[in-house]
């Protein structure tokens, strides 16, 4: 464990004690409060080189500590409510995951049930029912199969068939094929996966099934939760085009609000990587979207919902991320205040 690790976690743990529990809770009244995960439990090959350890207990050791401090609830009403509206001085607080792993067989269920939150899973629509694998986990799954000896060379090669720069000296697959073009980047992955040798992806899909299917969308809702939208093959939103939008972003949203029946929709932006600020701005007026989520933190309560933010808390302790966080913003936000008024 690094020093700046270790810090966090002291820090984490000041802020989660009882003696700071009363200045986190009045922090995070004016504040929207929304977390997100990806995953709980042990990760398959497809998530293992984003995995940071959150099991089942992590998972329910996070929930423990926030009810401390916050009331659990869906998503529509954390947007619904207003500074001071919290009932006891008590903030709400609303659980998201991203990617739309299928979260029917872990256990998060009945974690979240003892706990009384009711989440919302962001989908990525081209993934529901393992049709396909997101290219990212598909990258991950060649991590974690093929020894590097055998992607390495393979992805040089195929970045010199296809035109775009190799693998350089000390860099890994995932953070290498950030570069690549969008159109291109779910092509060049199952090129990559065939090019090693692997299973077909249908076969490898077929037995994790990894995704959530339209059924266990329909007993999720039934459930009390929520379905939101993560676009339909998980690109970096900054870099598309307005002519991409109805594709990426809108007709497949509007698909799946019709296949759920459900009355509203958000959405969050695949790595927090926002639309360039005029397309953002066309996409919300669209009104397909009730709220547009980054991952910055928690946004203060007035933002649009067009620029709303959340926290993430996998892989750091919850102190320093949800309530340190918290804090630290507020702090932010009122040396701000005093610069605008000086």
């Amino acid at each position: 464990m690094n020093l700046k690790t270790t810090i966090k976690q002291a820090v984490g743990a000041a802020f989660a004690s009882p003696f700071l529990m009363p200045i986190v809770r009045h922090s995070s009244l004016d504040a929207i409060n929304v977390i997100y995960y990806h995953y709980v439990g042990d990760p398959g090959p497809h998530y293992k080189a984003f995995y940071n350890g959150c099991t089942g207990a992590t998972f329910a050791r996070d929930l423990e500590c926030l009810s401390r401090v916050f009331d659990f609830s869906p998503l529509s009403e954390v947007l619904a409510s207003k500074c001071g509206e919290e009932s006891g001085g008590r903030p709400k607080l609303a659980v998201t995951f991203d990617d739309g792993f299928d979260l029917g067989d872990q256990g998060v269920m009945q974690i979240m049930e003892h706990y009384g939150v009711k989440a919302t899973t962001f989908v990525i629509t081209s993934c529901i029912g393992n049709r396909r694998m997101m290219w990212r986990h598909m990258l991950s799954a060649i991590h974690t199969l093929a020894p590097e000896s055998v992607w390495a060379p393979q992805y040089n090669e195929l970045a010199v068939a296809c035109g775009f720069r190799p693998i350089e000296r000390g860099e890994g697959l995932l953070a290498a094929a950030r570069r690549w073009e969008m159109r291109h980047k779910d092509e060049w992955a199952a090129l990559l996966w065939r090019l090693c040798d692997l299973p077909p992806i249908s076969e490898y899909l077929a037995e994790k099934q990894p995704y959530f299917g339209w059924t266990g969308l329909e007993r999720w809702i039934a459930a009390g939760h929520s379905v939101g939208f993560h676009t339909h093959t998980h690109p970096f939103c900054s870099r598309l085009q307005q002519a991409d939008l109805e594709r990426e972003i809108i007709h497949p949203a509007v698909r799946l609000r019709q296949r759920l029946r459900m009355d509203e929709l958000c959405f969050s932006y695949p790595f927090g990587d926002r639309l360039q600020p005029d397309l953002e701005h066309v996409l919300f007026e669209r009104g397909v979207f009730k709220a547009l989520f980054g991952i910055g933190g928690f946004s203060r309560q007035g933002v649009s919902n067009e620029k709303l933010e959340r926290a993430g808390v996998e892989g750091a302790h919850i102190g320093w991320t949800v309530f340190g966080g918290s804090i630290l913003a507020r702090l932010r936000r009122n040396r701000g205040e005093k610069a605008v008024r000086l």
